[in-house]
C-alpha cells in the first residue's frame, strides 16, 4: 500500500454527502492533501503513509511549507490534522500535535473506518 491507496481506502468509508476535495496542485506548495466540508465546518488533512510500522516513535515528516500552512490555518481557527497511516493502522494528530517531528507510537492504531468516522465527526 502507498499513500494514495491509503487515502482511497479511508475515503471509501466517508459519508456520501460529505464534500471531499482531494487536492493535487503544483501551483501552491504546502497545501494539505484533502479538504472536507460539512454542516459543522471544514477540515484540512495532510496524509502521510509509512510502509513499515514504527516501533517507538511515529515520524511526522512535514515540509516547512506544509508545517507553516497548517500552523497558519490553525491560527485562523480552522480544523487541521495530519493522519499517518501504516500497515497496522493509522494515527491522527490534531490540535497542533503535528508540530512535533516525532510522536509516541499509539497504543491503538485506528482502522480506516475509524479514521473516516473521525473525519465525519469533525465536519458534521
Amino acid at each position: 500500500m502507498n499513500e494514495h491507496s491509503f487515502i482511497r481506502a479511508v475515503h471509501r468509508h466517508l459519508p456520501v454527502d460529505l464534500h471531499v476535495w482531494k487536492i493535487s496542485t503544483r501551483f501552491s506548495n504546502g497545501v494539505p492533501d484533502c479538504w472536507f466540508s460539512g454542516a459543522a465546518g471544514d477540515l484540512w488533512v495532510e496524509y502521510k503513509y509509512l510502509p513499515s510500522v514504527p516501533k517507538k516513535h511515529v515520524a511526522i515528516k512535514l515540509s516547512a511549507l506544509q508545517r507553516n500552512w497548517l500552523r497558519d490555518r490553525s491560527a485562523e481557527g480552522r480544523r487541521v490534522a495530519v493522519i499517518v497511516g501504516t500497515p497496522a493502522g493509522a494515527a491522527i494528530y490534531s490540535n497542533a500535535e503535528w508540530m512535533i517531528a516525532t510522536a509516541p507510537v499509539p497504543e491503538h492504531w485506528l482502522n480506516k473506518k475509524e479514521v473516516a468516522q473521525w473525519v465525519a465527526l469533525q465536519t458534521y
